[in-house]
């Protein structure tokens, strides 16, 4: 498999290919280190750091791009317009209710921890979803991701020591 996408982006740099692959809605920073770091023999700090600036660019368009479009569809969506206003309310309610008390602690570990649809993009539709203020959001988005690019790097350069 990663052989796979390594080559589908093989007609590219291997620096522009590895920030294409870490802005992907499903791998991100857990496809874009390994694939630099095995296939196109970047050497690791620069493999992070790329990663690192591509996985942040879908986050600051969503978070841009969020808050306009909401009230796009409440103002201009006559009734589909009020429900989404009223979805939307009764999931930032529902969230608070259960999950408040974690707020931006729990957006960070959600965003650090490199796991099957945590990351970076899901990390941005729930800060919008639940609320949190943009910049704090962002600067939360970004600690995650640049934690979750440590514990990769870490992870990717035992295994090669161990192969």
């Amino acid at each position: 498999m990663w052989e796979n996408i390594a080559h589908s982006f093989s007609y590219l740099p291997p620096e522009l290919a590895t920030f294409l692959l870490a802005m992907t809605p499903y791998g991100e920073l857990r496809l874009s280190i390994p694939v630099a770091y095995f296939f196109y023999d970047l050497p690791l700090w620069q493999t992070y750091w790329i990663s690192v600036i591509g996985n942040m660019i879908p986050p600051l368009l969503i978070m841009w791009l969020a808050e306009p479009f909401n009230d796009y569809v409440k103002g201009r969506s006559g009734f589909w317009g009020k429900n989404w206003a009223i979805t939307l309310n009764r999931v930032r309610s529902k969230f608070n209710k259960k999950y408040g008390r974690w707020g931006l602690l729990g957006l960070f570990l959600f965003v650090a921890i490199p796991l099957p649809t945590t990351g970076a993009w899901t990390g941005a539709l729930i800060a919008f979803l639940f609320g949190f203020p943009v910049k704090k959001s962002l600067a939360i988005i970004l600690a995650g991701v640049l934690t979750a690019g440590v514990a990769i790097s870490i992870i990717v350069s035992t295994t090669y020591a161990i192969f």
